[in-house]
């Protein structure tokens, strides 16, 4: 006959994992076998209850992320409008604004043709795709 878990045990496993340990990690750090992890990530109910805390943890991740987008939006804009950045700060807003699907247009369509956008024109585009984001809207 297995040993039953604790409650504690059961829940420092599924917080454990969803974050990314390794089975072995967590069986260290929890006190069991590494067979006693993988028989439970074959459970139904542990696995159901795994999928849905990384999916609670992917969901708070976005949360902040979209937060961070319309932060770094505005960082843009400001730096744009004159106002100094360090290369770390405009290059962490990029990557944060391309992680949440926002690219801003370097070009805009005019009559069938292109034209260069103005730093304004750019800055404008900017703020409001961040207060669209920062609104929850998509």
């Amino acid at each position: 006959m297995r040993a039953q878990w604790s409650p504690g045990q059961r829940e420092k496993a599924l917080r454990l994992l969803a974050k990314g340990l390794s089975a072995r990690k967590v069986a260290k750090a929890i006190g069991v076998s590494n067979p006693t992890i993988y028989r439970r990530l074959r459970d139904p109910e542990f696995a159901a209850d795994l999928k849905d805390l990384q999916q609670l943890s992917v969901a708070r991740a976005q949360r902040i992320l979209n937060g961070g987008a319309a932060d770094a939006a505005r960082l843009m804009v400001k730096t744009i409008q004159g106002e100094p950045a360090t290369t770390q700060q405009i290059r962490a807003a990029e990557i944060t604004m391309k992680l949440c699907g926002m690219t801003p247009p370097d070009r805009l369509e005019i009559s069938g043709g292109v034209s260069m956008l103005s730093d304004q024109d750019l800055a404008a585009a900017l703020a409001a795709e961040a207060a669209q984001i920062g609104s929850g809207e998509e």
